[in-house]
Parts: structure tokens; C-alpha cells; sequence
């Protein structure tokens, strides 16, 4: 489990590079899940996203969003789609909380210039999330809190038990005993 908040700006690669070497250091056939807040929005490639119509709306995060799917497709992982909102944040943008899964709600000021965004999500390895959900309720700031219920069964496979049996068992005895002991 990594959990992530990725910055703001330029830094997402660095970042990623620094993920990429904790990842890397995994066992073969390792099962990865990475939650946190991305900071890079979602919300432009979903079809029930609510400013769509709007020109040039699909290049907002398009950049860091390349940058995530190149990073992801990478270690065979993919981001988990969010299957259940619940709660109520309040504000100017409370009406949209329950619809497309908006993770991030701006608060004071900011909530008159800066969108409802989706910039908290997992990202895993097949098979292992079963569901994804924000819940406004337990929301700590201006970001959901994000549950993730994984499929955590183990999947190792049993190897057969391993034997050598030199072809003189008498003799090979006898040398070790002499060598090392």
C-alpha cells in the first residue's frame, strides 16, 4: 500500500519518479494499491462531468494526466473508478456532491473561482479494489474521505517440496565432515 499526495505544478514527475523506485523494489508479481490525493483531476474524461460542453475543458490536467496513465500502465495498474458517494458538503456546490464523484469541493473564497474536481482516487493492480467510495461526511477540509475495500485473498501457489540426493550420500558426508568441522 503507497499512500500519495502528489504536489501541485511541475513536481507531479519527481514525484512519480520517487514512487516508481519504491514500486520498483517490490518482489515479482507484487500486488500494488496507491490512495491519496493526486492532484490530477479526473473529472474532464468522465461522461457525467457537468462543464464538458465547454471549449478546451478536456486539456485542463491533460499534461498530468498523461503523466499518471504512463506511470500506471508501467507497473500494470489501473485507476479504480469511484462506485458510491455519500454525505452532503454544503456550500455553493452541495447540489453536485452526490452526482459525478467529485472528490474535492472548494471552501471560503476559493469556492467562487475553483471547480468541484476529482483528484483523490486508488489506483491498483487488477482484482485486488472491490469498491471505491467518498464520503462527505467524515471529510476533513475540502476533500472527501476516500474507503477502499480490497480483495485481499492470498494467491500464492504452492511449490513442490525440492530434494537433492548427491549420487555417493556416504561420501559427500564424509567430505563435509572433514571440511568443516
Amino acid at each position: 500500500v503507497l499512500g500519495i499526495h502528489a504536489p501541485h505544478g511541475d513536481e507531479l514527475d519527481e514525484c512519480m519518479d520517487h514512487a516508481f523506485e519504491l514500486l520498483g523494489t517490490l518482489p515479482h508479481g507484487s500486488r500494488v494499491i496507491a490512495i491519496g490525493d493526486w492532484n490530477v483531476d479526473q473529472m474532464p474524461t468522465m461522461s457525467s462531468e457537468p462543464w464538458q460542453e465547454e471549449p478546451q475543458r478536456h486539456l485542463h490536467h491533460e499534461e498530468r494526466r498523461a503523466t499518471l496513465r504512463t506511470w500506471t500502465e508501467a507497473f500494470g495498474l489501473a485507476i479504480q473508478d469511484i462506485t458510491q458517494s455519500s454525505g452532503a458538503f454544503g456550500g455553493p456546490w452541495s447540489e453536485l456532491a452526490t452526482l459525478p464523484p467529485f472528490s474535492r469541493m472548494s471552501l471560503g473564497a476559493q469556492s467562487d473561482v475553483a471547480r468541484p474536481s476529482m483528484l483523490d482516487y486508488c489506483i491498483s493492480s487488477p482484482c485486488l479494489v472491490s469498491s471505491s467510495e467518498l464520503a462527505w461526511r467524515m471529510a476533513l477540509a475540502d476533500h472527501a474521505a476516500l474507503r477502499v475495500v480490497c480483495d485481499l485473498t492470498c494467491t500464492s501457489t504452492p511449490r513442490p517440496a525440492r530434494t537433492w540426493t548427491p549420487s555417493d550420500a556416504l561420501a559427500c558426508r564424509a567430505s563435509i565432515a572433514t571440511q568443516f568441522w
